[in-house]
């Protein structure tokens, strides 16, 4: 999926500064660029969460953060 969004935002920055483009598509690859660049923010943030509780820091005591044992 990461690999999806990366593309999916190279595609529609590329898109976005082409030349011959209508300045309505321009504007259409702007936002779908902001959209895309949403989902992989959202992406990252859930990846990272996911780990913080598989992955619990040191002082958690052995304890997952919401207090579930591993």
């Amino acid at each position: 999926m990461s690999a999806n969004e990366i593309e999916t935002k190279m595609a529609c920055d590329h898109a976005s500064k082409n030349d011959v483009a209508t300045p309505e598509a321009h504007t259409f690859f702007q936002k779908a660029y902001a959209d895309e660049s949403g989902h992989r923010d959202w992406m990252d943030s859930a990846a990272a969460a996911l780990r913080r509780r598989r992955y619990p820091p040191a002082n958690a005591g052995g304890f997952l953060l919401d207090g579930v044992a591993p």
